[in-house]
């Protein structure tokens, strides 16, 4: 199973490394706007009082002055709530609709599975390559905050 996972990774690491430069364009997008946005949060905050608290708990926000005046909740609100898993959902789906799907387009299927192995064991052997881009992808993608933002001097606050 093994050598399905690393084939699956190999023969999808162009796919894989789109996704992850994706991800990390959008942080270059949204970290270097931050600073003009934290001046004028401040003000934002002071709007976001008066609406009702019914409204901000629909949209997931506890806390408005943490949601608008930190690099972490300006990148929750901005970027992680909305564009990073539209990407994320569309490379599980690429991955998904390619999976079997693609062996059997390409003619390959029949190769696979003349191989000593169990079908299920190919599926899980695919499943978990699949599963691995997808870490890969949200591994850095979230990390890659933290360079980007001390390249553009922008400050952030890491809570344990």
């Amino acid at each position: 199973m093994f050598p399905i996972i690393i084939r699956t990774i190999k023969n999808k690491r162009i796919a894989i490394i789109a996704y992850i430069v994706s991800g990390i364009v959008f942080l270059l997008m949204y970290i270097p706007i931050y600073p003009s946005f934290e001046s004028s949060g401040k003000q934002l905050v002071e709007v976001m009082k008066g609406y009702p608290q019914s409204f901000m708990k629909a949209f997931g926000i506890e806390d408005i002055a943490q949601a608008f005046l930190s690099l972490e909740g300006y990148l929750s609100t901005e970027h992680f709530s909305f564009v990073w898993p539209l990407v994320l959902i569309f490379l599980a789906l690429s991955f998904a609709g390619n999976s079997i799907a693609g062996e059997i387009e390409k003619g390959t299927m029949e190769i696979v599975l003349s191989q000593p192995l169990s079908r299920l064991k190919i599926f899980f052997g695919k499943y978990l390559g699949g599963l691995l881009a997808v870490i890969l992808f949200v591994i850095t993608s979230i990390f890659a905050a933290i360079p980007i933002a001390a390249i553009f001097d922008v400050n952030y606050v890491a809570k344990g």
